[in-house]
């Protein structure tokens, strides 16, 4: 998994979940997460750590991104990243295209 993947994901999640509209988009990532919380028992305030901007080791996440990546869909059957399905969620997220091509061309 190529963790500034995870990472830019997690970043244009911030944004979305700081916007003033709450779209469908960030419901399903408010209910993945939740999910993935209790089936990877994460402890919450690790990933409090991701919105508030503290670094954090891949390893105190590890498990919680993997399940939202899967959630997602991010990966194909063989574990490649899906670009195309990458950059259509990233967009949802974060709408600056060119900051979405850069991120998916570095996955």
């Amino acid at each position: 998994m190529n963790s500034l993947t995870v990472l830019l994901f997690c970043a244009g999640v911030i944004a979305a979940v700081n916007g003033a509209v709450l779209n469908p988009a960030v419901a399903q990532y408010q209910q993945f997460s939740k999910e993935c919380i209790s089936s990877t028992n994460t402890d919450p305030k690790n990933i409090a750590k991701v919105f508030n901007g503290d670094p954090i080791e891949v390893e105190e996440l590890g498990s919680h991104l993997l399940c939202m990546n899967n959630k997602f869909n991010i990966f194909t059957e063989n574990g490649d990243i899906d670009q195309d399905n990458l950059r259509k969620i990233l967009l949802v997220f974060n709408p600056s295209k060119d900051k979405t091509d850069v991120a998916v061309t570095n996955s």
